[in-house]
Parts: C-alpha cells; structure tokens; sequence
C-alpha cells in the first residue's frame, strides 16, 4: 500500500526510489480479527483487518536497473472507522533478484498514519512510523536505515474479503481480510 523508502545507501550499494510495500506482522499478537461485514461502498469495506496474501509486485531500481520485488506475505493493515490505518511489520521481505544475486528487504516496526478514501483513492496523512529497514544481498547485510514511509495515494478496490491497493508507480497488492473463526463444536 505505502511505498517505503528505500534503506539509505553507502557508496556501491544498491538502493532505489521508494517502491510499494505492504505491511507486515509476526511474533506479535495480531490485532483482533474482524467481522466480515456486507459493506455497501468501498469505505465501509476497507473497515476491518486484512492480511496481505503475498502476491505483491513492486517495481522498483536496484544499481540503476528496473526491478520487479515480490513478497509481503503475512503483512497486517488494520483500518479503524475513525480514518486511522495501523501497520505492522515483522521480519516482512520482499525479494528480486539482479545478475544472479537474491536481493532482499527486510522491514520491521511499526507505523499508523490518518487516512481518507475519495472517489476509490487512498489518502494518507500525518504519519508515525518506528522501526527499521534493511537491504540484504544473498542473504548478507547491504545497508539499512529507519522504517519510513511514502504516503503517495492509492486506487483502491474492496468486496467482501478481498481488499487491492493499486499504488502510483504500478505496485499492486492484494489482502484478505482477517475473519473470526467459527467455535468448533459444542
């Protein structure tokens, strides 16, 4: 959904403009799931919790060279009714891969931002992000920084359990929303 900046680069590393990421959670506790609601418009049914399926596609430059990064897989976005979007991420990746390299982007923390939805866009303001990013070539530490976020807006489409996020610079992803389970037997 948001494009985070990349980590910042030393001389020789490989870093690029923002690309589009969605969030990420793991090892700890996950927000309450949501009910699955029979939303009317898009606003009402981007209300809830969503957990990112991992079919991400993100284009993006790495040594100057176009690049597509896939992953996000397990991402949490939590959007409340009062215009607030809470993101988490723990050990969220995303990879590509550049003249035989495995490049990774590793982000963890934590960052909520206000948001509003005109006309199908995502806009999102007043951001507050903790936590940090890294850039790992075949697994070993490139270089890293600060988690940050780019709050370009997005196109959004929402039905039922499926939310995507169309972002500006042609990344999409695609989220399920989170549903309580049902009691097994009584």
């Amino acid at each position: 959904m948001f494009r985070l900046a990349r980590p910042g680069s030393s001389p020789g590393a490989a870093s690029g403009p923002a690309g589009a990421r969605g969030a990420g959670h793991h090892g700890r506790k996950k927000p309450a799931a949501s009910p699955s609601p029979s939303p009317t418009t898009v606003a009402q049914c981007l209300i809830g919790t969503w957990t990112d399926t991992g079919g991400d596609s993100i284009p993006n430059t790495l040594n100057n060279d176009p690049v597509t990064y896939t992953g996000g897989a397990g991402g949490i976005q939590v959007f409340e009714p009062g215009g607030i979007n809470i993101l988490e991420y723990s050990h969220t990746t995303d990879t590509t891969h550049l003249d035989g390299n495995t490049w990774t982007e590793v982000y963890n923390g934590r960052a909520t931002v206000h948001y509003v939805l005109q006309n199908g866009v995502l806009l999102s303001s007043d951001l507050s992000a903790s936590g940090t990013m890294e850039l790992l070539e075949n697994g070993s530490y490139n270089n890293g920084g600060p988690l940050t976020l780019n709050l370009d807006p997005d196109n959004v489409t929402c039905s039922g359990n499926t939310l995507r996020l169309y972002a500006t610079n042609g990344a999409s992803f695609s989220y399920t929303r989170d549903v309580p389970k049902a009691p097994s037997g009584s």
